[in-house]
């Protein structure tokens, strides 16, 4: 996939990391996908070195608010009702990330 910014013309990101198919930029995602190519979460922090399948959706710190709509949220940040702090389950892991609990079915 080529840069998202030059169109395969080459700049600072192109040479740093590759963007993902699945991660694709338009209004606030754009400047997200800054950050992920600079190798920072978008929520701050750093991202994890080699995330695999490890990915927000599947964090333990993951969670939904519920107003008229739910809002996936992350438990290690400060959160609000706008939409700045909204998380998305696709993004990479970042090195807080953690395993969800197991849940007892019993």
């Amino acid at each position: 996939m080529s840069c998202l910014w030059c169109n395969g013309d080459g700049c600072k990101w192109c040479e740093r990391v590759e963007i993902p198919e699945w991660f694709i930029p338009s209004g606030q995602a754009k400047r997200q996908t800054t950050h992920v190519q600079a190798g920072r979460h978008p929520m701050g922090g750093r991202l994890m070195p080699d995330p695999g399948d490890r990915r927000c959706g599947n964090c333990r710190f993951h969670f939904l608010r519920t107003w008229s709509r739910s809002y996936h949220k992350c438990s290690l940040t400060d959160y609000t009702g706008g939409p700045a702090t909204d998380i998305r389950m696709k993004w990479p892991a970042c090195v807080e990330w953690k395993p969800e609990e197991a849940s007892c079915s019993d």
